[in-house]
């Protein structure tokens, strides 16, 4: 049980990084999260199409591919 709470832990610590990190303006955030696109987990990704969603899809032609 303890082990299970600590990865809780971490993963929330990892994804609350990971969010500041998007939430700063959008340009300035997707090519860094493009760089780490090969860590992506498909929630991820999910995240990503979800926000650009609801943010309008700027700046994703600022990504290089």
């Amino acid at each position: 049980m303890k082990s299970r709470t600590t990865m809780r832990l971490r993963l929330a610590q990892r994804l609350h990084r990971w969010v500041d990190v998007y939430i700063s303006p959008l340009p300035e955030a997707l090519p860094f999260i493009a760089r780490e696109d090969r860590r992506l987990s498909k929630l991820k990704q999910r995240l990503i199409l979800h926000l650009e969603k609801k943010l309008g899809r700027r700046s994703t032609h600022s990504i290089e591919s």
